[in-house]
């Protein structure tokens, strides 16, 4: 299965369903289930590198209250989370004649006009949607019961199911009781011993 890793607390904002959209400086080709990976570096390390204190505390705050919780810190760190749909990639263009910047749906009209997406202003603010950019567009947001433990790599990368702590055979994805239920990894029967060796797993290879 593909893997993405980013940054709490924008990981936890997607597998909430509260980010639909990750924004990028390349166009993404794949499309399908994802897995989101919460980076293991400390949200106030990440914060703390904008070297913007007042944009830093605008964004926790927003954070938090998006999330529901009083501190970040608590968030899950250096594991999957769950996992999205990857839905389409749309480029950043300028919208005529405001200037204002849209999502370009590379669909259009009867008139032969591009179809512009609107972004919300709570979307907008927890991205970069400057011109040029792409917003990789995510749907169907399906947490974990208890976030796996993984190591990360930059952009797209493989993560392979958990181990059964049973038997230590390693499953594959198709193997599982529902690939496109995170819910059921834990509780699927293990191939190799027939237990529900899931349910303790750790992280794969």
């Amino acid at each position: 299965m593909k893997a993405l890793t980013i940054h709490q607390p924008w990981a936890s904002l997607i597998i909430a369903g509260v980010k639909r959209y990750e924004t990028r400086t390349r166009r993404m080709n794949y499309r399908g289930t994802l897995a989101i990976h919460a980076a293991a570096m400390p949200f106030d390390r990440v914060f703390n590198s904008w070297g913007h204190v007042t944009e830093a505390v605008r964004m926790e705050e927003l954070c938090m209250r998006l999330l529901q919780t009083d501190n970040l810190r608590d968030l899950p760190k250096g594991c999957i989370l769950g996992t999205v749909e990857v839905v389409d990639c749309l480029p950043m263009v300028a919208g005529w004649p405001d200037g204002d910047l849209y999502l370009h749906s590379q669909r259009f009209d009867e008139d032969g006009r591009a179809i512009l997406v609107p972004v919300s202003p709570e979307e907008w603010a927890l991205g970069n949607y400057d011109l040029g950019r792409y917003a990789i567009q995510l749907a169907d947001p399906k947490p974990l019961p208890e976030p796996i433990p993984a190591r990360g790599q930059q952009g797209l990368w493989n993560w392979e199911p958990p181990e059964c702590p049973e038997c230590h055979g390693l499953g594959e994805v198709g193997y599982l009781a529902d690939r496109h239920d995170p819910a059921s990894w834990l509780t699927a029967v293990c191939p190799t011993c027939h237990g529900e060796g899931w349910v303790s797993g750790k992280a794969g290879k």
